[in-house]
């Protein structure tokens, strides 16, 4: 918020809309408005819009401010738009890369010269930023542009010197700090005042005189007792130095103001632990404490106090509900229609503020072109608005008795403000701070409950005394199973005196279970204090059976009886046999009892008989009057017939005399019968073979070769000689051996052959097979 010459006021405030949207609004000196616009970075409104930082006032009744594109984007970059009296754009400068929303680090000052810009760069890439400053004249002529390449993580306020140079604040570090104050000329000249070792420097200002009053806090900021520092610099030392602090709260920011005469200073502080205040001190210019008082304030990170031309102070902050707060005192810093609270305590103490070098380097750059904005006129209403005081009382709302092991929370009142701080002695070491600590009693007993409230330095303390009370100790059996059919009787263990719940509603300490499940008792004293525990009644794993399907035996034969067993079981055989695998001869039923890990007592049974084997009836037929016989397995039940010869199936063809035998199974046993065929030759089929030649000799001897009075359909015969070398082949009965081997006359000796074939005689084919000897005589 920014004064204008006429006396009016212009104001700028982020509105949560969607996209959030930047307002400038003008207000009456008596605080009513009389316009205001929602500006866009775009021609159709549909970029977003925010303040982060300064808006300032011009020469010519207009103003300046920060516009971002985006609330998140920090590489889209400010916009700093220039409106006229009326809040109608002149002109808008896009600055590349500079900026982000919401962290309060971007000022405006205007000066004849023109506007000053101090804002962050974000041109590091790794979390830090450099220092961007530029000067730009009241027609949107960038006179110069200048990074500071210095990293640094916060800027915090400038303001326009005496003899027309910019005081521009930036801090470095964070563990080990050092606040930098630099000048800056017209010119863009960059001139270094001082730079603080270990401190955070948040506002300053010069005295006409020379005098450069900063105030500012230690790297300590945010714990219990946080430190706030103030001192006056001149002829590059510091005159005094002084350290002051509101005991256990946190600052969030605060501005140093002259006043209109110059012979005091205003510090005004930004609270947060007193769900938010705004503190206002009074000092001479020696660093002596004239007055200091308080009121509720919801701070905006993103304004500043600035002084007014009547002495009075005006500045921005924000109501519970994000509404924008405008608030104006007189020069005494008092509000005429609301009530301001003293500061009880505030220890102030002197201290020492050590000064560091620093090298800076100041590059030139270019960031500024022009783009359009747009103002959208917006009606705004206003109404008085002066936050009640808060009470400043500890007293303790809480359950005044409660059980061992149980959760107590403990509350204050709600309309109390202020800083807690809870003490549970016999309970916890340390200190509890929060508005509504719970807490966790271990033993039983009277514990007394201490709370501290601090408000601006005044306190207020309150006790109260807890009863915790002893829990009923409870015990069920352990989980168990249940059987089949089994009951189980189970009782809670308990004192005398106690009740039982059970989860059916029944109020005894022991119950009947029937079924399996999960079952839970609640156990109450007569202070109220309860115990539940629970059982889990399972079913035991047990099998379906414990013996096969009825099976049997075939006859003359047995059956071996295998029960599943499983471990921890324990098997008996119904007519005592002793083992639990056993070998069953003959038919009956069996019974067998088993006992489970968990004690339930199976019993199974298994009816075996005995299957006797199946008949084999065979009869002989004679299809011709020789050379061979049919034999038949006349029962077509039999669902596998196999004969000694290998040949499945009911039916067996022969051909030569001898004994046969033939299997048969109904699929369940099988048998086995013998029999004695006796096949009759026929006298015209028979194969012979000479067992002499004499190849050299010319007669009917010279050759050797089968001799039969039948016709063969199949015919192998071959020679070998006393070595198993083959000498002679042929598939021909006609072809004889002439006695010679690979075109030679082969050596006398005996020959081996063998002879296979099929003789046809009719209708009739025989096989044969004939092996022996042959020798060849020279």
């Amino acid at each position: 918020m920014s004064q204008r010459p006429d006396g009016r006021y212009w104001m700028a405030a982020g509105v949560y809309e969607a996209p959030s949207r930047l307002y400038i609004t003008g207000l009456e000196p008596d605080g009513t408005p009389f316009t205001s616009v929602r500006l866009s970075a775009d021609q159709n409104e549909g970029g977003e819009g925010y303040v982060s930082g300064n808006m300032t006032a011009t020469s010519d009744g207009g103003c300046v401010s920060l516009l971002s594109q985006s609330i998140n984007a920090q590489s889209d970059g400010w916009i700093l738009v220039k409106l006229d009296a009326n809040a109608g754009v002149e002109w808008a400068k896009e600055i590349a890369g500079v900026g982000i929303a919401g962290y309060g680090v971007d000022f405006l000052n205007d000066t004849p010269e023109g506007i000053w810009v101090f804002s962050r760069l974000w041109a590091l890439g790794n979390g830090l930023s450099q220092t961007y400053f530029a000067l730009v004249g009241h027609d949107g002529a960038v006179h110069w542009e200048r990074v500071l390449v210095l990293p640094s993580f916060l800027g915090t306020n400038t303001s326009v010197l005496p003899d027309g140079r910019l005081l521009a604040i930036l801090n470095t570090g964070s563990l080990a700090p050092i606040g930098h104050l630099l000048a800056l000329t017209p010119g863009g000249n960059l001139q270094p005042i001082v730079a603080i070792r270990n401190t955070v420097v948040m506002d300053a200002v010069q005295h006409t005189d020379g005098r450069l009053f900063v105030i500012g806090h230690t790297p300590d900021i945010g714990t219990p007792q946080s430190q706030l520092v103030m001192g006056c610099y001149q002829n590059n030392q510091f005159l005094w130095a002084r350290t002051f602090s509101l005991s256990k709260e946190f600052y969030t920011s605060a501005d140093i103001l002259l006043d209109a005469a110059q012979d005091s200073l205003t510090v005004t502080v930004s609270n947060t632990a007193a769900t938010g205040a705004r503190y206002l001190l009074r000092f001479d210019l020696s660093g002596q404490l004239s007055w200091a008082r308080w009121i509720p304030s919801y701070e905006n990170l993103q304004s500043h106090t600035a002084p007014a031309a009547d002495g009075g102070y005006i500045w921005i902050s924000t109501s519970p509900d994000l509404k924008p707060v405008v608030a104006k005192t007189d020069s005494n810093g008092l509000f005429p229609a609301c009530d301001m609270a003293p500061v009880c305590h505030l220890d102030i103490r002197d201290t020492v503020l050590k000064t560091t070098s620093q090298t800076y380097n100041f590059q030139h750059t270019v960031r500024m072109q022009s783009v359009a904005v747009t103002a959208t006129p917006r009606v705004l209403q206003s109404e008085d608005y002066c936050p009640p005081l808060p009470l400043l009382d500890a007293g303790i709302q809480a359950d005044s008795v409660a059980c061992r092991q149980s959760a107590l929370q403990f509350g204050r009142n709600p309309a109390a403000s202020g800083f807690s701080e809870w003490q549970f002695p016999g309970v916890l070491n340390s200190l509890v701070t929060g508005v509504a600590p719970v807490v966790t009693f271990p033993d039983t007993g009277l514990f007394t409950v201490r709370h501290l409230l601090t408000l601006a330095g005044c306190t207020d303390t309150a006790t109260a005394t807890v009863r915790i009370h002893p829990v009923p100790e409870v015990v069920l059996p352990a989980d168990n199973a249940l059987c089949p059919g089994d009951s189980l009787e189970i009782l809670a263990e308990a004192s005398a005196g106690n009740t039982f719940l059970w989860e059916n509603g029944h109020q005894t300490p022991g119950r009947t279970i029937f079924e399996p499940g999960v079952y839970s008792i609640t156990v109450s004293n007569t202070q109220g204090c309860s115990d539940s525990v629970q059982m889990l009644v399972y079913p035991p794993d047990l099998p379906d059976r414990l013996l096969p399907a009825d099976t049997f035996f075939c006859e003359s034969a047995f059956v071996t009886l295998a029960p599943d067993t499983s471990s921890g079981w324990q098997y008996s055989w119904a007519d005592g046999a002793p083992e639990s695998i056993r070998r069953i001869d003959e038919a009956g039923i069996y019974i067998l009892q088993a006992s489970s890990p968990e004690g339930c007592v199976l019993d199974d049974s298994i009816t075996v008989t005995e299957r006797p084997h199946p008949e084999i009836p065979v009869e002989a037929s004679l299809p011709d009057s020789c050379g061979r016989q049919i034999l038949r397995v006349t029962d077509a039940g039999l669902q596998q017939v196999r004969w000694s010869t290998g040949t499945n199936g009911n039916v067996l063809e022969i051909n030569t005399s001898g004994a046969y035998s033939v299997t048969g199974s109904d699929g369940f046993c099988e048998q086995t019968v013998s029999l004695d065929a006796e096949v009759e030759r026929c006298p015209e089929c028979f194969a012979y073979f000479a067992n002499v030649i004499r190849p050299e000799s010319g007669g009917a001897n010279a050759v050797f070769a089968v001799q039969s009075a039948c016709t063969f359909s199949g015919f192998l015969l071959r020679i070998y000689d006393r070595w198993g070398a083959l000498v002679f082949e042929s598939r021909d009965p006609e072809q004889a051996w002439d006695g010679r081997w690979q075109g030679k006359t082969a050596l006398p000796g005996v020959y081996t052959f063998t002879a296979v074939g099929t003789m046809q005689f009719g209708d009739l084919n025989f096989p044969f097979e004939q092996a022996g000897g042959v020798a060849v005589l020279r």
